[in-house]
């Protein structure tokens, strides 16, 4: 049996967080001397990272033979704009994917240690 422990479920993605998300991997293609279009680049992350019922991930699960994924949503309380509501409805939508598919999708909590709202949204998550 093969268990991945580590994902980030990201159900939407805007074109403002493709293009933040989309920063990263530029930057390193830079420093490789890979030529990338960021507009490109932004674009295909957005395309491929949205995944707001959880099927990308299935599919790219039984492509490369994992039985099993444990996942979290992303929450930097760094991010302007990342509120606690925010970060609640990313939980709620994770959970709610991992329970269409319970015997093969994990979902964990995923908050900031770092924000003020931690505990309350741990409390809500485990609720």
């Amino acid at each position: 049996m093969i268990i991945d422990t580590h994902y980030h479920m990201i159900p939407q993605v805007g074109t403002k967080a493709s293009r933040f998300m989309a920063r990263w991997p530029f930057q390193h293609a830079e420093k490789l001397g890979i030529p990338v279009d960021f507009d490109t680049l932004a674009s295909e992350i957005k395309d491929i990272a949205a995944d707001p019922a959880g099927e990308k991930l299935l599919a790219r699960m039984d492509e490369t033979g994992i039985d099993i994924t444990m996942f979290c949503a992303v929450d930097d309380c760094s991010i302007r704009g990342n509120t606690y509501d925010i970060v609640k409805d990313l939980n709620e939508k994770t959970a709610s994917i991992a329970g269409r598919s319970p015997s093969r999708l994990v979902a964990l909590a995923g908050i900031d240690p770092r924000r003020p709202e931690a505990p309350a949204l741990l409390t809500h998550c485990m609720d």
